[in-house]
């Protein structure tokens, strides 16, 4: 049990730091505007714009975090 706490506590921390940063929020909110984009489109066109933008937003958040590094 003694393990499982440290764990939790460590998880806990994390998340804490990860969503205190304000990039990964952003990242956060545009991932989930594209993902009720996706799902209300059916035209397979238009889905394939709706993951390139997803791509170039998850390169964008990566290439931001690696630059603060």
């Amino acid at each position: 049990m003694n393990k499982y706490s440290q764990l939790k506590s460590a998880h806990d921390t994390e998340v804490k730091e990860l969503f205190e940063n304000i990039d990964t929020l952003k990242f956060t909110k545009e991932m989930r505007f594209f993902k009720k984009q996706w799902d209300s489109e059916k035209d397979e066109h238009k889905r394939k714009k709706i993951a390139a933008a997803m791509a170039n937003a998850t390169k964008t958040w990566v290439s931001d975090s690696e630059k603060m590094d």
